[in-house]
């Protein structure tokens, strides 16, 4: 079936008006009429198409999509419903669009490729240090790509936890991408770039104003799909060390939009770990509440249970910065304090680094180097 007759299908369950549609989805009723007097002679742009799904019938998108996308005849259309597919992990609809797109001109087959590759990293199944290679060794053909390659770079390295390369590689992104001439392709990247800014603003910077900033442009950007759920916990974590309760509601508002969109096995590993990781540093755990090894050490840590606490972290050797952290507080020791901030600092995340840095105030000298190395990062680590 053409996408103009899937299209003409989904009006018809509509009672609104052929002008009210074209003032919702954002275009002329001109253009509109005369895409269908020509039955689909005349192009319409994907981003019409999918705005007038999600304002007719917001529950038929993904049937909607998954029909028409593999239809395109417009190549830029084929372009867009590839990131589309991405956004949503649609993983067959990606492999389909990949056969269609890779016979198609230089730009198309440059998308195919680059897609491949992220289609191998979103499903898990190849090695990350081979995707990571895979990557640099991908040679951009057009500009939409250089900013998926970049993309790409940066959640690999965010997967890696070396938020110093996520800042490095993201700094300007929403500079670059907002020369993507390409409606839905520019605000879709536009989304992925702002999640990871936000991210970088707030480990590696350490900069809350900021990440929540773009956190916020996440959240109102029209094309960011389940992305914009993850803003939540960007803005949660940015109030974790100066308010509990707001850092609270926003965890709690991302666990029921995780929920709500099927993610019950992230919402789990909320319960287990984000929430009681933030209890524990703020005291409000009475008792255990989870059955995460690093938590329960956490709350004996924070508690003074120092025999319960050890006994733990020993079976999880070799710790983590943050298992450091909750060994060097139970066993009031500087040096396993400084340890876990270094470690820390290595990975580029200074906002956790704060956590041993404030206990190392509590000692005078290793008060002031830890200060003194946190401030002169970008020359020492």
């Amino acid at each position: 079936m053409l996408v103009v007759d899937t299209f003409e299908n989904l009006l018809s369950e509509s009672d609104m008006s052929l002008s009210e549609i074209a003032d919702a989805i954002g275009i002329p009723k001109s253009q509109l009429s005369a895409y269908f007097t020509s039955k689909g002679k005349k192009t319409i742009d994907f981003v019409y198409l999918l705005r007038a799904v999600r304002v007719i019938k917001p529950d038929y998108e993904e049937a909607f999509m998954k029909a028409i996308c593999p239809c395109f005849l417009r190549p830029r259309n084929l372009r867009a419903a590839m990131e589309y597919a991405s956004t949503f992990n649609y993983f067959d609809l990606q492999r389909v669009l990949y056969e269609v797109n890779v016979v198609l001109g230089r730009e198309n087959k440059d998308f195919a490729e680059i897609y491949l590759i992220y289609l191998d990293f979103q499903e898990g199944k190849v090695d990350k240090e081979e995707i990571l290679a895979r990557v640099n060794l991908y040679t951009p053909k057009c500009y939409e790509t250089e900013i998926m390659k970049v993309i790409i770079l940066c959640s690999l390295y965010y997967v890696k936890k070396d938020y110093k390369m996520v800042y490095k590689l993201s700094y300007n992104l929403d500079e670059l991408v907002g020369k993507i001439k390409t409606e839905y392709i520019r605000e879709s990247y536009m989304s992925r770039a702002c999640d990871l800014i936000a991210r970088s603003y707030l480990y590696y910077k350490n900069d809350v104003k900021k990440a929540r900033f773009f956190a916020t442009s996440l959240m109102k950007n029209e094309f960011s799909a389940y992305r914009r759920i993850h803003a939540d916990y960007i803005m949660s974590i940015s109030y974790f060390y100066e308010d509990y309760q707001l850092c609270m509601n926003y965890m709690k508002k991302y666990k029921r939009s995780l929920i709500e969109t099927g993610n019950v096995v992230l919402a789990e590993e909320l319960d287990n770990k984000e929430i009681p990781f933030v209890k524990n540093h703020w005291n409000k755990n009475k008792s255990i509440v989870s059955n995460d090894m690093a938590e329960v050490a956490h709350f004996h840590a924070k508690n003074g249970n120092k025999e319960e606490a050890l006994n733990v972290l020993k079976a999880m050797e070799p710790l983590t910065p943050f298992q450091l952290y909750y060994k060097g507080i139970v066993l009031n020791d500087p040096q396993v304090l400084s340890l876990s901030f270094v470690e820390f600092m290595k990975l580029g995340n200074r906002f956790f680094a704060n956590l041993p840095k404030n206990e190392l105030k509590k000692y005078e000298n290793y008060g002031f180097f830890a200060e003194l190395l946190y401030n002169k990062t970008g020359n020492i680590f």
